[in-house]
């Protein structure tokens, strides 16, 4: 028996965030979409938070989901009730939400409008360049109220913390939203917003860079959670040295990705090199799910984006490599590559062993881990979106 939890207008709440909403919540149920310019509906089965499988009346599966998030005018309605379908879509929820971002920026998919779709594909194809980027909003989960040891509230507009400041707390998202934004030569530079259950920090909080990498402008009335530091700290530091490394590693690397998407958005690039000339580095003989960290050497990593490659952060000494899928809801980055140089060395580690300290981890040493690798996945996908805005005779002749 099915009963109707959730409806509303799709311009309020679009598809991903809706999506990411039923996802945070491990909803099971059947997510309908109608819309005014078109005679059939919308349908998308998803089963504990995940889709599985979706039909937009002429395509089924994941290439019927995609289509769905260019249906920006209409409404959506759910059904929780269980789900008994063929799984056609294999893909992690997240991943789904990014690659519809690019598609849509890329005009291969088709925004549904009063416009025939002649006009529609037209526009999209003059406008690639130029794309009004709406900000990418993350959620988090439930957090853990026995970390919580006080609350702030922020209005609209409000600073939270200011990058290059020290700060000394660590904060949790209650209820509302906040702008992660970072200065930049022309102007302060909006590039994510963080939902409830996010953490805006990071965990290197806990070594001895406390300097803000960014500034956090609440949007909209916020609401915050101030973890407890001191047990935090206490459980981290009994972490092995290799977890330890691992997530400050991931820290770092949010620090970097996020240094280039503002760097990015101002249509600059990070260096002129050809990596089709390049090899890109093999991760493991045994499967892509091994974890490296470099020794010696330096790399750079970047993403195939199939006419170009995208260089995104360079990589020294300390910085892990690799898959991170002992994680909930770990995000591969679609297209990743690493170009390590001749003289890198890079030694493996236990994966086995450091999933054994993240599942043993509390509630909010985990999440706060897999919030940040989300985030560093997400303003990965930011930066391509940003380097579409560069004519594509520039980006081959700078790549």
């Amino acid at each position: 028996m099915s009963q109707d939890k959730l409806s509303g207008d799709l311009s309020f709440l679009e598809l991903g965030e809706l999506l990411q909403l039923l996802g945070t919540i491990g909803q099971s149920g059947v997510l309908h979409l109608s819309s005014p310019w078109s005679s059939t509906k919308g349908r998308i089965d998803i089963i504990k938070g995940a889709p599985v499988d979706a039909s937009d009346g002429q395509k089924a599966g994941i290439d019927a989901l995609y289509d769905l998030f260019g249906w920006k005018d209409g409404g959506f309605n759910f059904s929780n009730q269980q789900v008994s379908v063929e799984k056609r879509i294999n893909k992690n929820r997240m991943n789904i939400i990014l690659d519809a971002m690019r598609l849509m920026d890329e005009g291969k998919i088709k925004t549904l409008g009063p416009m025939s779709e002649d006009a529609q594909w037209e526009s999209s194809q003059k406008s690639s360049h130029s794309v009004p980027l709406k900000l990418p909003l993350i959620r988090g989960e439930s957090p853990d109220y026995s970390d919580i040891v006080d609350e702030e509230r922020y209005a609209d507009g409000q600073s939270i913390f200011m990058e290059g400041k020290f700060g000394r707390w660590v904060y949790v998202i209650l209820d509302g939203k906040a702008d992660v934004v970072k200065l930049a030569p022309q102007g302060p530079v909006t590039l994510l917003r963080l939902g409830t259950g996010t953490y805006p920090g990071t965990i290197l909080f806990f070594t001895d860079e406390k300097a803000r990498a960014t500034s956090l402008v609440a949007s909209g009335q916020t609401h915050l959670g101030v973890i407890n530091l001191e047990r935090l700290y206490s459980e981290f530091s009994g972490k092995s040295p290799e977890f330890q490394a691992l997530a400050a590693g991931m820290a770092y690397r949010l620090k970097k990705i996020t240094d280039t998407a503002a760097i990015f958005h101002r249509n600059e690039r990070l260096s002129k090199i050809d990596f089709h000339k390049k090899i890109p580095l093999v991760l493991s003989d045994e499967g892509d799910n091994s974890l490296l960290m470099i020794q010696k050497g330096t790399g750079r990593l970047a993403i195939d984006r199939g006419d170009h490659i995208v260089h995104l952060a360079n990589l020294k000494a300390g910085d892990v490599i690799g898959d991170l899928s002992f994680l909930d809801s770990a995000l591969k980055l679609t297209g990743a590559r690493v170009y390590g140089s001749n003289d890198m060395k890079v030694l493996k580690l236990d994966t086995h062993k450091l999933a054994e300290e993240y599942e043993q981890s509390s509630p909010t040493l985990a999440a706060m881990f897999k919030n940040q690798v989300v985030r560093t996945i997400v303003t990965c996908w930011l930066a391509c979106r940003y380097d579409l805005n560069l004519p594509a005779e520039e980006r081959k002749e700078i790549n």
